[in-house]
């Protein structure tokens, strides 16, 4: 509900300049009848300073120190922090027991290794290696190569 601040900042200036110190903010707004927030931005764009509220403190005595743990009477073993240790890296795989077959890219079929053996390739030379791929063992990209260039992939990725 709007309130009519034309008719009713005259009451507020009254109440806000009693020397009365009880008429806070929501005092005033209970007497208007509106919010105190409202009574609040009343004041404030029209220049009027309401009553400060008052703090109720009890005195208190000298500030007290917190009383520090005691401490342990015997000393705990330092924590040990973990500290991961690297893998131990794949054996490499004997290239004297593997020749690739160096075929052409129109000889391979599904079931022969994709890896290219000719690297870079020069003069249009797209070799590669061509032995049978092992895809019972692996069933996913790795179905590509055979064991042997599959190895190598597996430790490059790693």
């Amino acid at each position: 509900m709007p309130v009519d601040w034309e008719t009713h900042l005259p009451t507020l200036r009254k109440l806000a300049a009693s020397k009365n110190p009880l008429w806070s903010a929501s005092d005033i707004a209970s007497v208007i009848g509106c919010s105190k927030g409202a009574v609040s931005g009343a004041a404030h764009r029209n220049g009027i300073s309401l009553a400060k509220p008052v703090k109720h403190r009890k005195p208190t005595g000298p500030v007290k120190k917190p009383v520090p743990k005691p401490r342990d009477p015997e000393p705990r073993p330092p924590k040990r922090s973990y500290v991961p240790t690297p893998p131990k890296p794949l054996p490499e795989p004997d290239r004297t027991l593997f020749e690739p077959l160096d075929i052409d890219l129109m000889e391979l079929d599904a079931t022969t290794c994709r890896f290219p053996t000719v690297s870079p390739p020069t003069r249009g030379e797209h070799l590669f290696c061509g032995h049978i791929t092992d895809m019972t063992e692996i069933p996913n990209v790795y179905e590509r190569y055979c064991p042997y260039h599959t190895k190598i992939i597996s430790t490059q990725m790693r």
